[in-house]
This record gives C-alpha cells, structure tokens and sequence, in this order.
C-alpha cells in the first residue's frame, strides 16, 4: 500500500472543499475563504522572504570577507574624494552585510598594526631611554593616525578603535614610566655615589689641609671638630658648651659629614642605602685620623715613645697628633697606638728586606713601576693604584713624591684624552653639532680639562643659538629688543613682556639642558613658549592695566559721589572720568581737589591709568 502523504492539499489548508456557489450563503463564505487565501499567501510569501534573506546575509559576508577594505583603498578614496564603502549597496540586505564584515575586517586589521606600532615604539624607547613626555607624545600620534584612517570609512569603526587603542597606549605608557623612573633614580643613585666615593677619596688630603695650621691644640681642635666643644684637650658638658660658636664655626668633621648625607639625600637614598654612606664616612673618618696620625708619628725619631704615651692616654707633645686624639675615644687611641708600632716594625722589616735585594732586581721594577703609573696617570687609576705607589715609595721615594703630587692633581682622573673622540668632538663642535648629551657620552675618553673646554664652546654655541632663537622671535612679534620702552602706554610694552617671558623660559631650559647633560633646541623651544603662551601674557598685562583702571573709578566715586559714577568700568566710564581727572590737573580748578587728589602726583596716576586702558585694542 503507497504511503500517505502528510502534506495536505491547498484545499484542506484553506478549506475551500465546502464552498456550494454563489447563494446568500455561499457568497458570505466565499469573501471568508477569500481572506484566509490571501492570508496564507502572505505567510508563504514571508517565509520564502525571511529564507532568502538569510541567505543573502550570508553570502554578502561571504563577499565581505573575501573582498575586505584596504589602508591602501582608504587612503586612495581620501585622494580621490570619495567614499570606500561606496561599493557596497546599503539598500539591500547582501550590500548591508558585506559592507558590515568588510568594516570589521579592516577594524581588526587597523587594531593589530597600531598595537605593533605601540610594541616597536616602546622596545625603541626603552633602548634609547627616550624621554617620557616624547614616548607620550608618539603614541598619542600613533593613536591619532589610525583613528583618522577608521574615521574615513565609519565614525562608529573610529569610536571602537578610539576605545581599543586608548586603553592599550595607556598600558604601554604605564609600563614604559615604571621603567624610565627606575632608570632615571637608578642614574641618580650611581651618579651619587661616584660623587661620595670621590669625597672618601679626598678626605684624607682635606684634613691634610686643615692640619697645614700654626696655632696651640684647642685652635687646632676646633678647626678639625668644631668651636666651642672642647677645652684644654677636654670635650665640655653640654651644659658649658658653647652653641653659638659652635654654629658659626662648626669644624671640618661636622662641615663635611654633613655636606656629605645632604648629597646622599640629594641623590634619592633609601633608608637602607643612606645608613651604609653613614657608615662608609664614619669608618674614612676614623681611618683617615689614624693614618694621619700613624704617618706623622713614624716621621719622627720617637714614634715608640709617642706609641706609649698615647696608649697611656697622655699628650704627645705634637699639635696635630693630639688634636686629632682629642675627638677619639680611648678604644680608638689603643687602636691608634697599635697601628703606629705594627706600621713602625713593618717598616722595619721592609728596610731591612730593601738592603738584601740587587739594584738591579729593584731598578728593573722600579721601571715597571713608573710604566703602569704613567699608564694611570694618562688613561685614569686603577684599583691598584695605591699599592703601585706603596711599592715605588719603597723603592724609590723621590720619585714617589713625584707621581703622589701628579696623581693628587689629577684625583684619580684620566690626564690624557682619546685622540680619536677628542679630534671627532672637536670637528663636531665647530660646526654646532655637538650637544650637551652628546659630550656626556664621552665623559669617560676625555680628561677634565678638555672635557671642560669643549662643554665650554657647547655653551657658547648653545648660547649663540638662543640669541638667533630670540631674534626669530622679536621678528615674529615685530619688536626690537633694543627699543626703549617708556611705560605701559608704550604700544611695544605687551610685546616687550611677551618677548621678555619667552626668553626667560629659554634660557632656564639651557640652564636645565646644562646641567641635565641633554640636548637643547632654542627655536624650537622659544616656538613653543611663543605658541603657548603669548596670548595669555598678552591678557595678563591688559588685565593689570584694567585692574589700576577701576581703582582709579573707584577712588573718584568714592571721592566724588555726586558725578554720578556708577562703576560699571565700561569704555564710556573710563572716558568720562579721564575727563574729570584732566580738568582737575589744571591749577585753575585747585580748588576743586578734594581728600587725595589735593595731591596732583595722584590725578596725573589717575590719567595715566586710565589713558592705558583706553589705549588697548581688548577693551570693549
């Protein structure tokens, strides 16, 4: 038997097969069956309809996808004026959705090149240690290239990539300050503690210095310890101490620590790092002391007997070595008293160790000696510089003398320069293009001095460019600077004050390039200054000259309440009460000077005042 069909004829669907003619009846079910027909008919054509826009949505994404939008068809459209998206038909449903996935496209594929753009610039940055506000500044750039792109072809694309890309630059940004802040206090802190290290050096020829004195122990004391804090040998109680003096005259030892922990905290120390530099000075401290001490005793024929005697806490009979004892503790005299015999047998022993070598074994050292010392001397010290010197003072020490005195001259620092650096600087400089950043590259491959004389023309050529920057300037506001300005009523007095303020702030920038060792450009900062802020000086000095305009209204209606001013500092008021004012200047109206303005230096203030506001373009 042959299956049953399921579908059901169109006459059972719509029930026409009870439809019996034309009769009263029949014609009122015949106008129902006509609706049903048309009803269904509807549906069938809605539904046919609703498949077949499926499918051309679907095969218009299909076409969107295989045909996306370039950055090459954008920027050609931008050209030619017209619109990308042109090729797609908005009025049907397969140009809608084409148009729709071919947008999409082009969005993500904008998104990935800015967010490489932003990942090169960064790697590039960190590796050029690149300023913060100029890495600022290039991913804002970035960011406004391609919001321009996605805003030729659909303000609503725009909008989504405004938003994507604005919250990856700030996470680059993020990342990037957090490195560059550790790079820069990383730089501070190193910079810092070469600069202490060199003060340790140094302390040791400082105090040589102060000792280089002609006076009794207590002056000496003071000098090395600070007024007023000790007497006859003897540190005083607090209570008889005498702050005043101590104030004024605070010794070596208190001027240099403390010179010393503000550099420390200048340079952004933890707390950790500034109690290790503490240290590190109260240990050259001491060490510096006892050497000294040492050093003076073994110059002497007694040295064992001033061993004893400062063991035993008594004065030695040397200025110098009993005030610098009087700032010790006994711990650190026995200390000191040790050194001085353990100093006095090695020397013992190396003298005697001296007289059994072969003077040719030493003069053949000697000249090794000299070689390695002139090396350092010439390209800067090294590590082992100090038992070079120990050893060619044993050897021979005059010639030790010579090369401590050079050395000490030099503080460790390099005496000849690279030739090569020092000819392509040279070369640079003469031709101004040579920077502050720049020299400082090569702080290390050249000596003090010609590092000096080079920074020395960076300056004068950096100064040089200020001067033609502030010309560019004064010509852009069409002022000579060498004008004379007779006051405020002088139609150069804004433009002076413009100019003035311009150059301030170029100036204070070199000073910052200087110091800071980084490049400078004066007309593209004085530019910059002139940009922003010409027209705000501009209103302040219009705004000086209103505020002594109302002053002077305020004063004459309070003076004279009977003309009628009524403060309202408009240009009409400012006229008439001029007006008033001259009229009182002349000596025929004295009479007429009331409180005040009985003094004529007041009224002609008055006119002045008021003869500069009314001489402003900006007054209404």
């Amino acid at each position: 038997m042959a299956p049953r069909s399921r579908y059901l004829g169109i006459q059972r669907q719509i029930g026409t097969s009870g439809y019996r003619g034309p009769s009263g009846v029949g014609m009122s079910e015949a106008q129902k069956t006509s609706q049903m027909l048309v009803s269904a008919l509807d549906s069938m054509s809605s539904y046919f309809f609703k498949k077949a826009s499926v499918q051309a949505e679907k095969e218009g994404a299909e076409y969107g996808a295989e045909n996306p939008i370039t950055v090459d068809q954008i920027r050609e459209s931008a050209l030619n004026g017209t619109d990308v998206t042109d090729r797609f038909d908005d009025d049907t449903i397969f140009g809608r959705s084409a148009k729709k996935i071919a947008i999409e496209s082009v969005g993500s594929d904008l998104a990935l090149s800015a967010k490489r753009k932003f990942s090169d610039l960064i790697s590039k940055a960190t590796l050029n240690n690149a300023d913060l506000a100029d890495v600022s500044s290039d991913l804002k750039a970035i960011t406004n290239e391609y919001l321009k792109i996605a805003d030729s072809v659909s303000p609503i694309l725009g909008r989504k990539l405004y938003a994507e890309l604005g919250v990856n630059s700030s996470a680059h940004y993020n990342a990037y300050s957090k490195v560059y802040a550790k790079k820069s206090l990383d730089q501070l802190q190193t910079g810092t503690a070469l600069n202490l290290n060199m003060d340790l050096k140094q302390m040791g020829i400082e105090l040589d210095a102060v000792l280089n004195f002609e006076g009794n122990e207590d002056q000496l004391t003071a000098k090395i310890y600070g007024a007023g804090l000790y007497q006859n040998g003897k540190l005083l109680d607090k209570k008889a101490r005498n702050n005043a003096e101590l104030k004024k005259s605070p010794g070596f030892e208190i001027s240099k620590k403390y010179d010393y922990i503000y550099k420390a905290s200048k340079g952004k120390y933890t707390k950790t790092m500034m109690e290790g530099a503490v240290k590190d000075w109260d240990d050259k401290w001491l060490e510096v002391r006892t050497s000294t001490i040492v050093s003076t005793a073994l110059e002497t024929k007694t040295s064992s007997e001033l061993a004893m005697k400062i063991q035993s806490n008594q004065k030695t009979g040397n200025v110098k070595i009993d005030a610098i004892l009087n700032g010790m503790t006994d711990e650190q005299r026995l200390n000191v008293a040790k050194a001085i015999r353990t100093e006095k047998s090695a020397q013992i022993s190396f003298e005697n160790t001296l007289q059994d070598k072969k003077d040719n074994d030493a003069d053949n050292k000697i000249a090794e000696l000299e070689v390695d010392l002139s090396k350092q001397l010439a390209f800067g010290a090294k590590d082992d510089l100090n038992d070079k010197l120990l050893q060619l003072e044993a050897l021979d020490p005059n010639k030790y003398a010579e090369y401590k005195i050079k050395f000490d001259e030099s503080g460790g620092l390099r005496t000849v320069s690279d030739s090569k650096v020092k000819a392509d600087l040279i070369q640079k400089v003469s031709t101004d293009n040579l920077s502050f950043g720049e020299l400082a590259d090569y702080h290390s491959a050249l000596s003090p001095k010609d590092y000096n004389d080079l920074a020395g023309k960076v300056e004068a050529n950096e100064n040089a460019e200020t001067k033609t920057a502030m010309n560019i300037i004064a010509g852009e506001l069409g002022f000579s600077p060498e004008a004379e300005i007779i006051g405020e009523q002088d139609p150069n007095f804004e433009k002076m004050q413009v100019y003035r303020r311009i150059k301030g702030r170029v100036e204070e920038a070199l000073l910052k390039a200087k110091k800071e060792t980084k490049d400078f450009d004066a007309v593209a900062i004085a530019r910059a200054v002139f940009a922003n802020e010409s027209e705000a000086i501009q209103v302040k000095v219009y705004e000086g000259k209103l505020s002594s305009a109302k002053a002077v209204i305020d004063k004459f209606a309070d003076v004279y309440p009977n003309k009628g001013i009524q403060k309202t500092y408009t240009r009409a008021e400012f006229e008439k009460v001029k007006g008033m004012l001259v009229l009182l200047q002349s000596e025929d109206n004295k009479d007429k000077r009331l409180q005040d303005y009985r003094n004529k230096p007041i009224i002609d203030a008055g006119v002045q005042a008021l003869t500069n506001v009314l001489s402003s373009s900006r007054l209404q």
